[in-house]
């Protein structure tokens, strides 16, 4: 059975539940156990959940995958350095 369409509230703020898995070559690898690897992912949330307006309320991150919980604020425009770093940073 196919999940329901996403909806986004434009008018107001909101919450979103996010997470995201990797895939390793093996059903055993863990790259987000790797301390340096995690905080280079939690330095690329908090660059661009300053950017997008959201606050990041909660996170947790495992092995193989990680868990957001943001509130994003209303609908605005996005700073230029955001548009041009989306290109990995």
């Amino acid at each position: 059975m196919a999940r329901k369409a996403r909806f986004k509230y434009e008018k107001e703020s909101c919450f979103y539940h996010i997470c995201a898995r990797t895939q390793g070559a093996k059903s055993d690898y863990y790259p987000l156990s790797d301390k340096e690897i995690q905080r280079k992912l939690i330095s690329i949330i908090e660059f661009y959940s300053s950017g997008y307006q959201c606050e990041v309320v909660g996170f947790c991150v495992m092995g193989n995958h990680y868990h957001l919980i943001v509130k994003f604020q209303k609908a605005g425009k996005l700073p230029e350095k955001y548009v041009k770093s989306m290109a990995y940073r």
